[in-house]
């Protein structure tokens, strides 16, 4: 079955896929820019983990917290050329998900702090990643097949203490915009949820996403950081 689509003024593109099995529908937000398009090893990934983890308005506590309290679920996707943000939510607290959903990807925190934190987690994680026979054959294979190719390319533990914040920062500055995305709604989804995500979505990418960049935008310098409170 082909999706709904919703022609917006604002020129984001809306799909719906309907389905009324059970009262839950899902959000993804999908952005056409993966590892091929990154300058250096893991900025597509750690970008994506950063933005879904905590906004300018609440921590990544605060946030996790809130997202839990209404029964809901953000994940990330990262492939070579697309960017996934996905969230799972009750219908009957839809409206507060949504809303803190795009909170965190049109105004994300990158803090200091965070990104250090990420960035430990991340390099333990990945030691242990890389042992398993399966991503062994598969970088073997990948080398093989592409070579030097963007294709054949993979992270190692190390590439972590080389990633800087404003690397990160300039990689969504560029690519995580509103006229390089689309958004799909799935599930039991009805008319006063597309209206009121319709609303949110497109009073949050004009005006809180453009002032983040005008913002932020500047602090791509090398030695500016954001800190916690």
């Amino acid at each position: 079955k082909m999706p709904r689509e919703i022609k917006s003024e604002h020129g984001i593109p809306l799909y719906v896929y309907e389905g009324k099995v059970s009262d839950v529908c899902r959000v993804d937000i999908i952005f056409f820019s993966g590892t091929y398009n990154q300058s250096s090893p893991l900025t597509a990934q750690v970008a994506s983990e950063t933005m879904v983890d905590a906004s300018t308005k609440r921590s990544s506590r605060e946030f996790s917290e809130l997202i839990d309290f209404y029964g809901g679920w953000v994940k990330n996707l990262v492939s070579l050329h697309y960017t996934v943000f996905s969230l799972y939510s009750p219908n009957r607290s839809f409206k507060r998900l949504v809303s803190l959903f795009f909170e965190a990807i049109t105004s994300p925190r990158f803090s200091k702090r965070d990104f250090d934190r990420y960035k430990r987690c991340g390099k333990e994680s990945l030691r242990v990643v890389l042992k398993r026979v399966e991503n062994i054959s598969q970088r073997v294979f990948k080398e093989t097949l592409f070579g030097k190719h963007p294709y054949g390319a993979y992270a190692i533990p190390n590439d972590y203490d080389n990633l800087q914040i404003d690397a990160v920062r300039k990689y969504v500055c560029e690519n995580m915009v509103a006229e390089n995305c689309k958004v799909v709604f799935s599930g039991a989804i009805d008319e006063d949820m597309i209206k009121s995500a319709d609303v949110i979505i497109f009073a949050l990418y004009p005006d809180v996403f453009i002032s983040w960049i005008e913002e932020f935008g500047s602090l791509i310098k090398p030695g500016t950081v954001i800190t916690d409170v």
